[in-house]
């Protein structure tokens, strides 16, 4: 007698990579990462069904498929890319979890459904910004004849994601006793990551006794 065993032209589908890390995203911003489906069996395989699940978090800040593939049959040691979009709507610090399902069969009939599963996580922040110190004294300046000692004022990225600063202005009623003699340059967008800041330099020149 001659007794064997074994699995003949099996297939094995597998997303690389099999975590999708978004990062912290500025709400109302997009983000898209591609991944991979490969099939690394000795069998084709024949994809059923491509879907995104939402696991936690926010169910309006979505992880959507932008880029999907042909359903139908994936041969042996072959791939296809597969485009996934996070989108927040909302701000959320405890972050969005999904996951990205592929369902496929092996080559034989009456064959059983798998699912291959990626981790999908994501933050929606909202852009936010500071003043460090928060609060100058400029004390006693004498109006029309003197201006107080130049302090430095920076404007910092205080929240969890990057900006883009287009300017300033000053406000409030008496605004045009103070002076900014030093700045940076905007330009189109002066970017700011988290926690860093913009540098001013600002006087008190007070045009009028109060």
């Amino acid at each position: 007698n001659v007794r064997g065993g074994g699995v003949a032209n099996q297939c094995l589908i597998e997303i690389n990579p099999a975590q999708l890390d978004f990062g912290a995203i500025r709400v109302g911003l997009t983000r898209s990462i591609e991944t991979t489906i490969i099939n690394r069996g000795a069998g084709s395989c024949t994809l059923r069904e491509v879907v995104t699940e939402h696991v936690a978090g926010d169910a309006q800040n979505t992880f959507a498929i932008t880029q999907n593939v042909e359903l139908g049959i994936l041969p042996p040691m072959s791939s296809r890319p597969l485009e996934i979009t996070y989108s927040p709507r909302s701000s959320n610090p405890v972050g969005e979890q999904g996951v990205l399902v592929i369902n496929y069969v092996g080559p034989f009939q009456n064959a059983r459904h798998h699912d291959a599963e990626a981790l999908l996580t994501g933050v929606g922040a909202q852009a936010v910004i500071g003043a460090t110190p928060a609060i100058i004294d400029f004390e006693q300046t004498t109006a029309n004849t003197c201006a107080s000692p130049p302090f430095r004022i920076g404007a910092a990225n205080a929240g969890f994601v990057p900006l883009c600063a287009l300017g300033f202005e000053l406000e409030g009623p008496d605004c045009d006793g103070f002076l900014v003699t030093e700045q940076p340059e905007f330009g189109e967008c002066l970017s700011l990551q988290r926690n860093e800041a913009a540098s001013f330099l600002v006087q008190f020149e007070p045009n009028r006794i109060g």
